[in-house]
């Protein structure tokens, strides 16, 4: 397993230790890299970023007494977000020690450093010694990840009885993944392997499912918020093609980074357009041996919570 941890280091290096400078150029403010949520079309991209952290807080009833786990949490926007509006508690797990250092330094500037704690640590090997966590997500991370057995089994171990945790991720349909298992890959798959991320693979919804359930993880909620990622990657790809000619005069990346970058937003455009990519936001919590507690009886229970106290 040490050489699939330290392949997975270096493949998520390969792409997230890139100047965060050259992200902030396509991305919102707060460094969000993955779908937005867009109440509608045409709100901006900042406020569907927004959208997308209260939302996913909603979903988990965070309060200020949680304990969080962020798995995966790039410069850290859920994690901040979380701190800042809730005063939660939130430990963030990153492979990548430029994000590590980003959202560290952040959390300083903006006074939330009792609230946060961020550390280069693997999924597959956590370990917080006798602290157990309230609340876990993971936002645009299992893609990155070989083996999501193993990383449910470490999430059931630091969750608590009854604990939320929630998913947000990519899937594939069922025709893209009998293709992959047949051993058949397609071009934009080797460019992408190639030029942006070369670990991780996408599966299909069943799969993550199963993944849980087969962790004793009950499945709550299960939302497709796939048309709100056309949105969020057509916004990238304006701001990217909008702030080229700049990065290239000040050569943040290399040419190739760029063009390879611009390469991959446009194909992902029409993938999740097209129906070739999913995303889903899927709402479960670890099922304890004993003293199971009773679900909201509609579904509005989960996702429409009342207000908590908070900033926003």
């Amino acid at each position: 397993m040490s050489n699939r941890i330290e392949t997975d280091k270096k493949g998520i290096q390969f792409h997230y230790d890139l100047p965060p400078e050259f992200f902030h150029y396509f991305l919102d403010p707060g460094m969000n890299y993955s779908c937005c949520y867009f109440q509608n079309k045409n709100d901006p991209l900042e406020k569907a970023a927004k959208n997308k952290l209260a939302l996913i807080c909603k979903k988990l009833n965070i309060s200020k007494d949680d304990y969080v786990l962020d798995i995966g949490c790039g410069w850290g926007n859920f994690t901040l977000f979380a701190a800042e509006n809730f005063g939660c508690h939130v430990t963030g797990i990153t492979l990548s020690p430029s994000q590590a250092n980003y959202v560290k330094n952040k959390a300083s500037g903006e006074g939330l450093s009792h609230l946060i704690n961020t550390t280069v640590m693997h999924a597959y090997k956590m370990d917080f010694g006798p602290q157990k966590f309230d609340k876990i997500v993971t936002i645009g991370a299992i893609e990155h990840i070989a083996d999501l057995r193993k990383m449910f089994a470490k999430c059931f171990d630091v969750l608590k009885d009854n604990g939320l945790m929630l998913v947000h991720g990519m899937s594939i349909p069922w025709r893209n993944r009998k293709e992959q298992l047949e051993g058949k890959f397609s071009e934009s798959m080797q460019f992408l392997r190639e030029h942006i991320f070369p670990v991780g693979q996408m599966i299909t919804l069943n799969e993550v499912l199963k993944a849980m359930e087969e962790n004793n993880f009950e499945i709550i909620d299960v939302e497709n918020i796939t048309d709100h990622y056309t949105l969020t990657l057509r916004c990238w790809l304006n701001n990217l093609q909008k702030n080229k000619k700049e990065i290239e005069e000040k050569k943040i990346v290399e040419p190739l980074k760029l063009r390879a970058q611009l390469l991959f937003l446009m194909g992902c455009v029409e993938a999740f357009k097209d129906g070739n990519v999913y995303c889903y936001h899927t709402l479960a919590r670890k099922i304890p041996k004993e003293n199971r507690e009773q679900l909201p009886l509609t579904r509005e229970g989960y996702c429409l919570y009342p207000e908590p106290d908070r900033k926003i």
